[in-house]
């Protein structure tokens, strides 16, 4: 950077998350500009959740990990017909018949 002129803006930090298993893949990627004030917070919160992400790493068994249901049980998530939380969390948000066209779309692979 040595060398630009760059415009800084001290009150808000661009903030980036990637799953990188997936981080070819948009859907994946949110970048969202946070003012500094809150970022303190938003660190905690993310903190933690590596946390918990971690500890379901050392789990000796994908089984064994509590589900953590929310939107991508809806959009994307590939092991739906095995969660019973997640099936729980699109029928009370997205319908029966979301669920059932979800349930639908998933391979017999998985």
């Amino acid at each position: 950077m040595y060398g630009r002129r760059l415009e800084l803006d001290a009150g808000v930090v661009e903030v980036e998350t990637v799953n990188l298993l997936y981080a070819g893949d948009a859907r994946f990627r949110i970048r969202r500009p946070l003012a500094a004030v809150v970022l303190g917070e938003q660190r905690r919160r993310l903190s933690a959740l590596a946390g918990e992400m971690a500890a379901a790493d050392l789990q000796p068994a994908a089984t064994d990990v509590p589900a953590r249901p929310g939107e991508l049980c809806r959009t994307w998530c590939p092991v739906l017909h095995r969660c019973p939380a997640g099936q729980a969390h699109v029928r009370k948000y997205a319908g029966e018949e979301t669920l059932a066209q979800r349930l639908a779309d998933v391979p017999d692979d998985v």
